[in-house]
């Protein structure tokens, strides 16, 4: 899949979760790996098949011409897992 995105866009982002896993949370970090103060909704879908998604979804309209990263957690108890998506915002 192309990672590329334009500033009149939306991404929507799904991870499927582990057993007993619920969302910890999603948010956007610069090239750096700063936390940006942009809201990301996220959510659990479950499709036909019974699999849970942890669903991550933002537009991009405040968003400069560059790399990001959008950090989705989930958590069972202490465990916590992370996963990363890299995006880039073209013009």
């Amino acid at each position: 899949a192309d990672g590329r995105y334009r500033r009149t866009e939306r991404v929507t982002l799904e991870a499927p979760l582990g057993e007993g896993m619920g969302p910890a949370g999603a948010r956007v970090l610069d090239r750096a790996g700063t936390p940006l103060d942009v809201p990301v909704a996220s959510s659990v879908r479950v499709d036909e098949h019974g699999t849970r998604w942890l669903v991550a979804s933002l537009t991009l309209a405040p968003f400069t011409d560059g790399d990001y990263v959008i950090e989705m957690d989930a958590q069972k108890g202490e465990e916590r897992v992370q996963k990363l998506f890299a995006i880039r915002v073209v013009r």
